[in-house]
């Protein structure tokens, strides 16, 4: 599930094209990032952090990425930023979503769309409500109101 992708994300064991290069996997097609097709390798640094496509997801949720630091900083320095409660919750499940839709991408030819990724958020948030903590509930359903 989503804790799992996450532990993946943080460790840098999704299997983004550079891991794949990484394994000695072949790909046919290379190993550059198939979102933003600026001929950058897809590692996990481009795909969720400073690939323009991820960049207006993230942009759309408030959150900016200092380009300088490692994941870790760039989540710590992120919740700081954020005005809410609930910013690990929100990465987690941008993440996961971002993942979603690149795969949708790879895989089913689905062109990303950031109206449709946006739905996509919304509902993953809305599902997993149960698991955030009770006293958040109602800032993040005003919070995702404003989205």
């Amino acid at each position: 599930g989503q804790k799992f992708f996450f532990w993946l994300l943080l460790r840098d064991r999704l299997n983004t094209r550079n891991m794949l290069r990484r394994r000695n996997k072949f790909l046919e097609e290379g190993y550059c990032c198939v979102m933003c097709h600026l001929d950058i390798e897809e590692t996990i640094e481009h795909l969720f952090f400073s690939c323009p496509l991820a960049a207006t997801r993230w942009f759309a949720l408030g959150i900016i990425w200092d380009e300088e630091v490692n994941i870790h900083e760039k989540l710590l320095i992120a919740r700081n930023l954020f005005s809410q409660p609930f910013f690990m919750e929100i990465f987690m499940i941008g993440a996961w979503c971002l993942w979603n839709e690149r795969n949708a991408l790879i895989f089913y030819n689905k062109a990303p769309n950031i109206s449709s990724w946006k739905t996509a958020f919304k509902k993953e948030v809305t599902e997993h409500l149960f698991r955030i903590k009770r006293s958040l509930h109602r800032s993040i359903v005003q919070w995702l109101n404003a989205l």
